[in-house]
C-alpha cells in the first residue's frame, strides 16, 4: 500500500459535485463593497432590495453575468434550455437572473437582456473567447439610449490573471 501511495500525482477533491455533476451554482458576489447572495433562494429577496433602492453597482454586476459569456438558448421539448461549453457560464447566467437580470436572446451582433421589466438590447462588437493563455474571457458590447451610446468592455476569468490587469502599472 506504501508503495502505491508513493505513485499518486494527482488528487481531485470533489465536495460541491462540480466534477461528478458537471453543476456549479455561485452563491454571493460583491458589489460596492457588500456582498450578495445570488441563490434562487435569496435571488427575490434582492430584487425587492434593487426595486427599492436602484443600486447600480449591483445591477451592473448582474448586466455583467448576463452579458459575458456564449450561452445559448436552446428549445428542448417545449423546454427552454441554457447551452454552453463550461458549466460556469450557465451558472453565471442564471444567477444573473435570480437577481432580476434575465439573458434572453443572442444572435451574431445582438445580446438582448431584461432588468426587471425593461428590455436592454446591446450590440456585440467584439468577443475574445476564453482560452488558456489569456485565462479569461472579453466581450465589447455598446449600448444606446436615444442618441447617446455607451461602450463597455466585459470580462471574466481567473482571479490572478484579471487582478493582474487592474495593477496599477507603475
Amino acid at each position: 500500500m506504501n508503495e502505491e501511495l508513493g505513485q499518486v500525482h494527482y488528487i481531485f477533491s470533489d465536495k460541491t459535485g462540480t466534477l461528478t455533476q458537471n453543476k456549479m451554482e455561485p452563491r454571493y458576489f460583491i458589489a460596492g463593497g457588500k456582498q450578495y447572495e445570488c441563490t434562487a433562494e435569496k435571488g427575490e429577496e434582492l430584487q425587492t432590495e434593487l426595486a427599492e433602492n436602484n443600486n447600480n453597482s449591483v445591477l451592473n454586476v448582474c448586466r455583467h453575468m448576463a452579458l459575458c459569456h456564449t450561452v445559448k438558448i436552446l428549445q428542448r421539448n417545449g423546454k427552454t434550455v441554457l447551452n454552453a461549453t463550461s458549466p460556469d457560464e450557465v451558472a453565471l447566467v442564471r444567477s444573473a437572473e435570480n437577481c432580476g437580470v434575465k439573458f434572453v436572446e443572442r444572435n451574431r451582433s445582438e445580446v438582448t437582456i431584461k432588468v426587471g421589466e425593461e428590455m436592454e438590447h446591446y450590440t456585440v462588437h467584439k468577443i475574445i473567447d476564453f482560452d488558456s493563455d489569456r485565462k479569461r474571457m472579453s466581450i465589447v458590447v455598446e449600448y444606446k439610449t436615444g442618441d447617446a451610446s455607451r461602450f463597455m468592455l466585459l470580462c471574466k476569468g481567473a482571479d490572478v490573471k484579471v487582478e493582474e490587469l487592474l495593477k496599477d502599472p507603475k
